[in-house]
């Protein structure tokens, strides 16, 4: 089974990688400085619960399903820089720019560990139907894909 964010390992793996994330830290990567990722990550979180309404790219079927398979059914890491984000998630875009690192990191953390917090949609705006496992596997991805950003 893949990494995903009901495996009590793989929450803790992410957790200790959180963990090592600091306020002076350089993104490999990107834009986003490591506030405004832990931002987009938390409420990449509560995009799952329907808190974070998102606006998701007009594109065909095709790529579609072949981004839902490369994230629920392979390890291939999503391209560095070329992944667009929503428009309600790009921190950088928004000008949004938090400056408690330490409450951030805290919501972070917590939004990992108690995932699901409530119940999710079962319709990913993107991807289509979704379970609690396709939102748990696409979470552990995402942050995994930013915490490589930070090299952690």
């Amino acid at each position: 089974m893949r990494k995903n964010l009901l495996q009590p390992n793989a929450r803790q793996e992410l957790t200790e990688r959180i963990n090592l994330l600091r306020p002076n830290i350089q993104q490999h990567w990107g834009k986003m400085n490591v506030n405004q990722m832990m931002q987009h990550c938390t409420d990449g979180l509560k995009v799952a619960y329907g808190d974070v309404k998102v606006t998701p790219e007009k594109t065909g079927w095709l790529h579609k399903k072949m981004v839902r398979y490369f994230i629920l059914y392979t390890n291939i890491a999503a391209p560095k820089e070329k992944t667009a984000t929503y428009p309600e998630l790009n921190m950088v875009e928004r000008g949004i720019n938090p400056t408690n690192f330490t409450e951030l990191k805290y919501q972070l953390t917590e939004g990992v560990n108690n995932f699901p917090s409530k119940k999710t949609l079962t319709v990913h705006p993107f991807l289509g139907k979704f379970t609690d496992a396709n939102w748990a596997r696409m979470m552990y991805t995402h942050l995994d894909h930013h915490l490589k950003q930070f090299g952690v």
